[in-house]
């Protein structure tokens, strides 16, 4: 999976809530340590929307700003 973010600050972000989640689930013993970190290497967050040139399917998920 890659995640595109807008800036270095919101990949952070996103990497920490991943990380977070997936903490949270190895606690609760619904992953193991192992499953975790091989979910985790599966993900790739980037800046550059270049990055989906490749892709045969994307899914957008953007959060709506209010005005």
């Amino acid at each position: 999976m890659t995640i595109l973010e807008r800036d270095t600050t919101s990949a952070n972000a996103a990497t920490d809530r991943i990380q977070s989640s997936l903490a949270r689930a190895v606690k609760s013993g619904r992953l193991d340590n192992h499953a975790s970190a091989d979910v985790f290497a599966r993900i790739d967050v980037t800046l550059g929307i270049e990055d989906f040139a490749d892709r045969n399917f994307v899914i957008e998920a953007a959060p709506r700003s209010k005005p």
